[in-house]
């Protein structure tokens, strides 16, 4: 009868621990041409680097009694994970959750985005990328990512430095 009992009480916490259905966040996706100026094969008349790029993202990370919150400064967008005991992990989100990648980095596939500091990552290459763009680059080289964690009180601050040098190539 013990046995009984503890196999039903097992079988019941894996059950709660069990995962909901996937929630598809809606993302805006961009990318960017990566790559070190020997695998282009490119000789320095073959581009021009137009300016040095850089772009900044902080994320917020809050846990607290109802659930975990992920907030996006200066963005609208808001990630929301609420655990309840009949219902599990929930998510809720509002917004467009704005994802760069580099070309090497982006295969296609769905990507988590659950991680702050995959959040954060990501929003400041779509930024850099946006600021590649708007000034005509068609690429970038010499990439550099950086990102910071910082904790005040309950709240952890994830911030991330993107930058690289935009380049255009020349055509003949």
């Amino acid at each position: 009868m013990k046995k009984i009992v503890f196999i039903v009480g097992l079988l019941a916490i894996l059950a709660s621990c069990s995962s909901n259905k996937a929630v598809v966040i809606p993302r805006a996706i961009s990318s960017i041409g990566t790559a070190t100026l020997e695998d282009l094969n490119l000789q320095r008349s073959d581009y021009e680097v137009i300016n040095t790029i850089t772009a900044e993202a902080t994320v917020s990370y809050e846990t607290n009694k109802s659930g975990t919150v992920v907030t996006i400064a200066g963005e609208d967008f808001r990630l929301t994970y609420t655990k309840d005991k009949k219902k599990g992990w929930t998510c809720k989100y509002s917004g467009i959750l704005k994802a760069g990648y580099m070309k090497n980095e982006y295969s296609g596939t769905r990507v988590e985005m659950e991680d702050p500091a995959e959040i954060v990552h990501r929003l400041a290459i779509y930024r850099l990328v946006s600021q590649v763009k708007a000034i005509g680059g068609d690429g970038v080289i010499a990439p550099s990512i950086l990102t910071n964690v910082e904790q005040s009180n309950d709240i952890i601050y994830f911030r991330t430095t993107a930058s690289a040098k935009a380049i255009k190539l020349k055509s003949n």
